[in-house]
């Protein structure tokens, strides 16, 4: 019976002892800071405000009260060497203190606070866009920046996408201060019909040795671009002369894995430029996957400048999806004058004979000398009555040329001024090029302000307008009258 009670003794020490050494982990306090507080004073550490006040000068102790927001968590008077600790997160230790004089009682205090982990998440890709079939390589790392370790690291990670081999979940016994783990983790990239943004996102969790929870989460953007089937470039002169001849080049291949059939590619001339061969920028085709294509025409410019160049689009169905592929869009510089022509007058509503005076104003707007001659034509039952109809000149970058004359408008009526043409070429040139002004339109009217009408030739004349018809008229009605007074 005796051996059976020690052998009950025995165990249950060993399973108290156990215990202790479980739960008895001796708590870890970082570097402490001193301070010295006057009746009244408070400071703030660590998320909790330190006060010190009713100094007995008879026992030399003083009240120490520990704030956590507004709650009092707590309160003991303390002598020199005496401890004050809150739930093992802060610890103060007076270590001197002076009440004699009231007017100057102060206290020097050492405050201690306790270890803690900090956990963190960072996440990083090898890229920030990917093509289907890509692998999308995401390196997550776990940091613990605090000044003690953190255990029971449990880390989870998703994205939406298929992974390669990895879990999405991990676990970590513990990691120290200042150390980090690290994941590297492979997703496939999907088959998408449009562009799609895609987050990666990451959550880890871990306990201190007080079991307090401590949490973390990062994230992080990708672009998926959609299923590429066709690729479609296309190359253009980069920069030539006004009398030069522009190339386009549009190279299209077939980039996916399936048959594209009656791909309908179609391109248009740029502003600036008018197609020197061919009959039109419209081709049909297909194309096996890898199997590429290209089309050649040329061109003429027509003005100069720094000229943009459309894209050129290529429209196709796969599975009964349509899909629209456009290529870049090239720049060219095209060199050479280039005249700019404004034709004005001040008169647009006239009386036939009156004169008016249009004026003719040219500018350089190109990066060339221009040798420019510039015609005008007077439009029919419209006469000259003094200037000139033409200029020959030499015109300069950015230089303004004018000239004006005045005319006559003879008509009634809408006349309508043809624009002013000019004939350029400049040195270097093997041809002469053409430019126009704009047009405009003046209204001939009587001094009332209207127009007379006029009968067109071939309308019949109505009976109103017959020479006696309003006499006849009025002898019908005199009658009637006459005999409705006799017969009354």
């Amino acid at each position: 019976m005796a051996k059976k009670v020690n052998y009950f003794i025995i165990v249950l020490m060993l399973l108290l002892f156990t215990a202790i050494i479980a739960g008895g982990e001796e708590v870890r306090w970082e570097t402490s800071s001193n301070h010295t507080l006057h009746q009244g004073e408070m400071i703030s550490k660590g998320g909790f405000v330190v006060s010190a006040f009713d100094f007995d000068t008879r026992s030399d102790t003083v009240s120490i009260t520990i704030f956590k927001g507004n709650t009092t968590v707590s309160q003991d008077v303390l002598g020199a060497g005496g401890m004050s600790t809150y739930n093992d997160d802060i610890k103060i230790i007076v270590r001197e203190l002076w009440g004699g004089d009231r007017k100057d009682q102060w206290v020097k205090i050492e405050v201690f606070l306790r270890k803690r982990p900090g956990l963190a998440i960072s996440i990083s890709t090898d890229k920030n866009e990917y093509k289907p079939q890509n692998t999308v390589s995401a390196t997550v790392t776990v940091r613990n920046n605090g000044n003690d370790k953190i255990q029971r690291v449990e880390l989870n990670i998703d994205s939406g996408l298929e992974s390669v081999y990895q879990n999405s979940r991990y676990y970590f016994g513990e990691i120290q201060n200042g150390k980090s783990e690290k994941i590297i983790m492979e997703y496939r990239v999907p088959l998408l019909s449009e562009s799609k943004y895609i987050t990666v996102t990451a959550n880890a969790s871990g306990i201190d040795w007080k079991n307090v929870t401590y949490t973390a989460s990062a994230s992080k953007k990708i672009t998926v671009l959609p299923v590429q089937y066709l690729e479609i470039k296309k190359m253009f002169t980069d920069s030539l002369f006004l009398h030069e001849t522009a190339s386009a080049y549009i190279k299209i291949r077939n980039t996916g894995n399936v048959d594209l059939k009656s791909i309908q590619v179609t391109d248009e001339i740029p502003a600036g430029f008018e197609l020197k061969n061919g009959t039109g920028l419209k081709w049909n085709l297909s194309l096996k996957p890898g199997e590429e294509t290209s089309y050649f025409y040329l061109l003429k410019p027509v003005y100069s400048g720094n000229l943009s160049v459309p894209a050129a689009a290529a429209e196709f169905t796969v599975n009964g999806a349509n899909y629209t592929v456009e290529s870049n869009r090239p720049h060219v510089l095209v060199r050479g004058p280039r005249p700019v022509i404004t034709k004005t007058t001040k008169s647009s509503v006239v009386a036939p004979g009156d004169e008016i005076n249009v004026a003719i104003s040219v500018k350089n707007e190109g990066d060339l000398p221009a040798i420019i001659s510039i015609t005008e034509t007077l439009p029919q039952g419209v006469s000259l009555v003094k200037g000139k109809l033409s200029l020959n000149q030499v015109l300069n970058r950015s230089e303004i040329q004018t000239f004006d004359y005045t005319v006559t408008v003879n008509n009634f009526g809408k006349t309508d001024f043809p624009p002013a043409t000019a004939e350029f070429t400049y040195s270097g040139a093997d041809r002469n090029f053409t430019a126009l002004s704009n047009i405009f339109s003046v209204l001939a009217v009587n001094s009332s302000g209207n127009s007379p009408e006029v009968t067109p030739p071939g309308t019949p004349i109505p009976a109103a307008s017959t020479p006696g018809f309003e006499s006849l008229i009025a002898a019908i009605a005199f009658m009637l009258l006459y005999f409705r007074t006799w017969f009354v």
